[in-house]
């Protein structure tokens, strides 16, 4: 992350850090806990803020507790003997505090090196690798969790962080609207002679941008279309499950072998469209699940597999007479 261009919007950096990863934090907690939040308090640290930036509220009682600290620079003793400091506080003063976040705008080194001494010098790792083990000596029932500038990079990247990223990254982001204009622009400059609107062909780019330009306001079509092809895939399932019904089919010897091989592909498409229907639910981030890998990745039921057994099925069927038709799910009554 370029944290150079990093828009304080008037504030010191420690105060406009607090507020970047506070807003963060309430996403991250509303999507990590759901329905089990009860609020998202943030604190005025002006009379002390108690070991915590923000910290979430769950309906259980539990507290999760965010801390930021603005170390641009090398992690070292006495900055991991600050966040000792503030753990210990948010410890005692925030009664149920099961969890506590702490985000540093850096990713830590782990490059080993001797000392002028001949001993090896500690790495931001080793140092934070010993705060954790203080924290669990320490305080035991606390898990304490590192969002590093990876990981910070990581949820601003999630689809609906667009405004997000802009305000506190200017031109950081592109949108759809600014991309227009420009086209619009060179559509009426030097285009106008090169580009022809009925030839226009949309391609993978394009699709891309779409997805991660539009936001979440690509999802409702795409979730729709995931349903509509899930219940496709379960009245395939059902249709070939009522092969067996046909003993002219059944006689033959490779019958349930074919059936075998078409339901197995077919449940886990039906299962992968699971998947997918979750990665399109709102709160959800992209990318979503890669259908075409993660399906059968082995190889052994592959859609080419499917596509043959299907093939052979209806030659089967139409070699003895019988006419095969898959009806939607809702018109099966047995």
């Amino acid at each position: 992350m370029d944290w150079s261009s990093f828009n304080l919007h008037g504030d010191a950096p420690q105060r406009a850090f607090e507020s970047l990863t506070g807003i963060i934090f309430e996403r991250w907690c509303h999507r990590e806990y759901a329905s089990q939040v009860r609020q998202v308090i943030f604190v005025n640290g002006a009379g002390g803020d108690g070991g915590v930036e923000a910290y979430a509220q769950l309906n259980n009682g539990d507290i999760i507790g965010l801390q930021a600290k603005w170390f641009r620079e090398p992690l070292e003793s006495s900055q991991i003997i600050q966040i000792k400091g503030s753990l210990s506080t948010a410890a005692t003063q925030r009664s149920g505090l099961v969890r506590y976040v702490v985000v540093v705008p850096r990713d830590l080194s782990d490059v080993r090196r001797i000392g002028k001494n001949g001993q090896r010098v500690d790495t931001e790792r080793d140092r934070w690798n010993k705060f954790i083990t203080f924290a669990k000596t320490t305080h035991p029932g606390i898990t304490v969790d590192l969002w590093d500038e990876t990981r910070i990079a990581s949820l601003l990247a999630e689809l609906g962080s667009e405004g997000l990223r802009r305000y506190w990254f200017e031109g950081s982001v592109t949108d759809l609207e600014y991309i227009g204009m420009k086209f619009n622009q060179a559509q009426n400059g030097w285009l106008s002679n090169r580009y022809t609107r009925d030839l226009h062909q949309s391609g993978q780019i394009e699709q891309d941008l779409k997805i991660r330009l539009n936001g979440p306001g690509i999802y409702p079509g795409w979730l729709e279309g995931v349903r509509q092809m899930r219940n496709l895939l379960e009245d395939a399932h059902i249709a070939t499950n009522r092969l067996r019904r046909y003993p002219e089919f059944m006689e033959q010897v490779d019958a349930e072998i074919l059936i075998q091989v078409a339901q197995s592909w077919l449940i886990e498409a039906i299962a992968e469209q699971v998947k997918l229907e979750n990665c399109l639910c709102p709160g959800n981030s992209f990318p979503v699940t890669d259908f075409g890998t993660e399906c059968d990745p082995s190889g052994a039921v592959g859609l080419h597999n499917l596509i043959l057994s299907i093939a052979k099925i209806i030659k089967s069927l139409c070699n003895n007479g019988f006419t095969l038709n898959i009806y939607p799910q809702s018109k099966i009554s047995n």
